[in-house]
């Protein structure tokens, strides 16, 4: 195990980082790229893989990038398996 800090990146930071050059997921997938690593699981590697292949998003992404992608993350993460599951609760306030 490396001594490298450790990150989860979000399936809409890591679309971000497929489909925009420029963006902050971009930025943001590069940055932390350069100074640890990413973490996925198979549940979250196969939601990005639904995700980036609904037909909306080939307007912005072909299937060679797409398939790049996915082998760059493949290579360059750290697949994890998680021990423990943690269940969100999201409520929305409105003021």
């Amino acid at each position: 195990m490396s001594d490298r800090p450790r990150f989860v990146l979000d399936t809409n930071v890591l679309v971000d980082a497929l489909c925009f050059a420029t963006s902050f997921g971009r930025r943001a997938f590069d940055a932390v790229r350069a100074r640890g690593e990413i973490v996925y699981s198979m549940p979250t590697l196969a939601e990005l893989i639904e995700v980036i292949y609904r037909p909306r998003l080939q307007q912005y992404v072909g299937e060679e990038e797409r398939r790049r992608f996915l082998t760059l993350l493949q290579e360059q993460a750290v697949l994890i398996e998680p021990k423990v599951e943690i269940a969100v609760r999201v409520q929305t306030v409105y003021h």
